[in-house]
């Protein structure tokens, strides 16, 4: 009996430690509301797909655009996307027109896109519809909903974000290729706590799907970190503080004041500095100027002309 419990032990000690994402397709963690926000460059149809193989046979979409995000059959589709009426000429009674379709049950609801509810409905009757059809969804059903970032305002998004038990940000880790891939995972357990998670999900050799714990290059990140302390400390100084003696010596030799003269101006190109020929160093000369006004005149009688 000791030796079963110690397997058990071990056993749920070996769940702890997964990485979040696989525990919450495997049912692990518990989260009736999953959000998936995205970039208009980064698809989450693969993460999606991963959840819908995860959840019960039956599930229903929520159909917002003419694209279909994912190319799962779903059970029942409730079409959303003459919502106004524009082309029917009868606009939907939004949200009651989806929540009159959707039973109680063991299902999981996909939401095809959040963005597209809160461009053409009021944020508070989206926020309802969410709110609503979780009650709706069992233990082991999910809402999955998918909110493309960039054209909604933050405080939009953060409410929304806010709704979800669970949030996975997908990023590209390289611009140029759609994998790996980076998630981004925020989880509330059920007493409250929150989880925060870094994964890649990229491709292994035979084509299936692999889910790895991001590593962060800490010898690039330092490097960049020294990088912006230069330019940080380079923007607070108004003189260059690299700068050498003999380079100040050099540049101090090449400058050409506006005033000299050509002969100076010769002497400045052959010698590399000001003289001029005949005169003792350390004397001031003046040159007037058309704007001077001299008076020869002495009124008070008191300068020794």
């Amino acid at each position: 009996q000791a030796y079963n419990c110690l397997i058990h032990f071990y056993k749920r000690l070996e769940v702890y430690f997964q990485r979040m994402l696989p525990r919450l397709l495997s049912g692990a963690e518990e989260s009736d509301c999953v959000l998936l926000v995205t970039q208009p460059a980064v698809s989450p149809a693969d993460i999606l797909n991963l959840f819908l193989k995860s959840c019960p046979a039956l599930s229903v979409l929520v159909k917002t655009g003419p694209n279909q995000t994912s190319d799962a059959q779903f059970s029942k589709v409730i079409d959303l996307t003459d919502s106004l009426g524009w082309n029917s000429g009868i606009p939907l009674k939004f949200p009651e027109c989806v929540l009159n379709e959707v039973e109680n049950g063991k299902q999981v609801i996909v939401i095809d896109s959040v963005t597209d509810l809160l461009l053409f409905q009021k944020p508070t009757a989206v926020a309802s519809l969410i709110r609503k059809l979780r009650q709706k969804a069992s233990n082991k059903a999910k809402l999955i909903g998918i909110l493309h970032q960039g054209c909604l305002d933050d405080n939009i998004v953060k409410a929304i974000e806010n709704l979800a038990n669970t949030t996975v940000v997908l990023e590209k880790i390289d611009e140029k290729e759609a994998y790996p891939k980076l998630c981004k995972i925020s989880h509330r357990k059920l007493g409250g706590k929150l989880v925060t998670s870094k994964e890649v999900v990229k491709f292994d050799t035979v084509g299936n799907i692999k889910i790895e714990t991001f590593q962060e290059n800490k010898a690039k990140s330092k490097y960049n970190d020294e990088e912006d302390a230069d330019e940080a400390i380079d923007k607070l100084t108004t003189f260059n503080i690299g700068t050498s003696k003999n380079k100040e010596k050099e540049a101090k030799g090449k400058l050409v004041l506006p005033f000299y003269t050509d002969e100076q101006k010769q002497s400045v190109a052959a010698a590399g500095e000001v003289k001029i020929q005949g005169e003792n160093p350390g004397k001031i000369y003046y040159e007037p100027d058309s704007g001077d006004d001299w008076d020869d005149d002495d009124p008070d009688d008191d300068l020794d002309f």
